[in-house]
């Protein structure tokens, strides 16, 4: 059910575009999109001159049902606007992890790989930084990843990255001394970006990595804990913008009904429950006007309350959105791939004595996982480039799922 197919790649085609879509995914839109497609092409025709394609597992059908949900809630959509663009484009990220399913790619090549997600992203952060620090933009942004949210998710996938690289057993003095590196990094980044979501993901991210990584092993779980909770500490005496918005939130009169997000969600909640089964369409989110709403309350006998619901162009979640966007069809779907991984993970753990590389691997998945789901509670999470990162990483570890690995380390 979980060999890998494919072919062995050694800097064969497959592998140069994966690199170019990890290099010029954060930085560079155009590069970033001709790879991800030839990547795709390069695949698929192999996968034809092998005669592989009735190679298909569970999680194979589960991706190709996610794949063309979005052309069928277009069928149904009550709008005639980007529903069918939207389904082209959602595609791709599914269509990515079915791909990456079918790569057999060798322990050196998972060494460049996570050292060029890692990399890449640092270079775009020195975009970043130079960006705020000439006054150009007011906000810590990558330039291919774009608004602050979006770019906080990407720097907590890329964090999980870095983290697993610096607390896998059995690798080099080296490579952790650059993974725990990258980590700082990356981890200051987060809370620069100033989003308190993607502070609670990264916090998430690494209690769970160090229960997972020390659980048997007290003494060093203890240690670990111990000197996270100093991080939190120092960061919370520094008291940057996002600590400063956290205590704000927690000391708020507000009641959740006034904020911004509890508008937004009931508005998808409503345009769900008018079309519970297919949705509006993907992309159709932004066409959910005040008359619409209106005619909606009407049919209900209600009227419309401002302060209760807010037209916007997504829905500020990743639960919410796809509930309005794709129904009870698209979401049961989406659903079931995220349950899916997260048994295979479960199911898959690694022991003690795996190599390096499993390690590397399996972290960064269950991190994308959680980074998706947790941040997904306040932001739409597994699109654009976030998506993509997200899927590449669970990509690579599924892809090596029940298949020996070298004993050689990133």
């Amino acid at each position: 059910m979980f060999s890998r197919g494919g072919v062995k790649a050694n800097f064969s085609a497959e592998l140069i575009f994966l690199l170019g879509l990890v290099v010029f995914l954060p930085s560079l839109e155009a590069p970033k999109t001709y790879c991800l497609l030839l990547f795709i092409a390069v695949i698929i025709y192999r996968q034809i001159r092998k005669k592989r394609l009735n190679d298909v597992s569970f999680g194979d059908y589960l991706l190709i049902s996610w794949m063309l949900v979005g052309f069928l809630v277009a069928l149904f959509s009550p709008f005639d606007h980007k529903e069918w663009g939207g389904a082209i484009t959602a595609m791709l990220i599914p269509l990515l992890l079915l791909c990456l399913r079918r790569c057999a790619f060798s322990d050196k090549n998972i060494k460049t790989i996570f050292y060029g997600i890692i990399l890449s992203t640092t270079l775009a952060l020195a975009w970043g930084y130079w960006q705020l620090w000439m006054n150009y933009k007011f906000l810590l942004e990558l330039n291919s990843v774009g608004h602050v949210n979006h770019t906080a998710i990407y720097l907590c996938l890329a964090y999980g990255a870095a983290l697993a690289g610096a607390i896998r057993p059995n690798c080099s003095w080296k490579s952790r001394i650059f993974f725990m590196g990258m980590t700082g990094v990356l981890c200051v980044s987060v809370i620069v970006a100033a989003s308190r979501i993607s502070l609670l993901a990264m916090l998430a991210v690494t209690l769970s990595f160090l229960f997972f990584r020390f659980w048997g092993n007290k003494k060093s779980l203890l240690l670990s804990v111990l000197a996270f909770s100093l991080i939190i500490f120092a960061t919370y005496k520094v008291n940057p913008p996002v600590v400063s918005r956290v205590i704000g939130t927690l000391d708020s009169k507000e009641g959740i009904q006034d904020l911004p997000r509890y508008k937004i969600w009931n508005t998808a909640f409503l345009a769900w429950k008018n079309n519970p089964v297919f949705g509006v369409g993907l992309k159709n989110y932004s066409q959910i006007s005040e008359d619409k709403i209106k005619g909606w309350l009407a049919k209900e006998g209600k009227t419309y309350d401002k302060n209760k619901y807010y037209p916007y162009a997504h829905g500020h979640s990743l639960f919410f959105n796809v509930l309005a966007e794709q129904g009870f069809v698209g979401a049961g779907v989406i659903f079931t791939v995220l349950i899916y991984f997260s048994f295979l993970l479960y199911k898959y753990k690694p022991y003690a004595t795996d190599s390096p590389i499993n390690w590397s691997l399996w972290f960064g998945a269950v991190g994308a996982i959680e980074v998706v789901v947790v941040n997904g509670l306040f932001n739409t999470t597994l699109h654009h480039e976030h998506g993509l990162l997200a899927v590449l990483l669970i990509g690579l570890w599924w892809a090596r799922v029940n298949v020996p690995l070298e004993k050689k380390e990133l």
